[in-house]
């Protein structure tokens, strides 16, 4: 985002391509837009990170894939790793979102 969460317009966001009612249908404000956007890059950050884990991977291992996997990612998507970093420890996020998160990892 090159603007800031306060600066951040509703008709900003449609002008990628579509109308801003449209845009309402989806989200009903920004906050729900961010809470959405937030949730769906870190568990797509998250699923590619696992990608190359095994369930008979040792704990060393499986710590070294992932960490590689996470600075990989962030430095292809760097404008994603942004964002997620943005919001992370935001007030915007619900505490859905965050339980969210939690909710559905990869546990061996």
């Amino acid at each position: 985002m090159k603007s800031g969460y306060t600066d951040l317009r509703m008709a900003d966001v449609a002008k990628a391509g579509m109308a801003t009612g449209t845009l309402y249908i989806y989200f009903k404000n920004k906050e729900e837009l961010i809470n959405t956007l937030f949730l769906q890059l870190k568990e797509e950050k998250i699923k590619q990170m696992f990608e190359n884990t095994q369930p008979t991977d040792s704990f060393f291992i499986s710590f070294k894939k992932l960490w590689s996997a996470y600075f990989t990612i962030s430095l292809k998507e760097f404008p994603k790793m942004l964002f997620i970093e943005q919001y992370a420890y935001s007030s915007l996020l619900s505490a859905e979102t965050k339980s969210g998160l939690i909710s559905w990892l990869p546990l061996y």
